[in-house]
């Protein structure tokens, strides 16, 4: 039931939280979303609930 965009934005950051396992990492900004994922996500938010 998942579209091809919303299947990519899972693979992406399952991708993302396994290559930064540790809490923090030193050098790199923190981010809660990465900007792929944001942007593949982006069609599918709701607004204004």
């Amino acid at each position: 039931m998942l579209t091809a965009d919303v299947q990519a934005a899972m693979l992406l950051l399952v991708a993302q939280w396994y290559e930064n396992r540790s809490a923090a990492s030193v050098g790199q900004s923190v981010s809660s979303l990465p900007f792929s994922v944001a942007a593949l996500l982006q069609p599918y938010r709701i607004y204004g609930l």
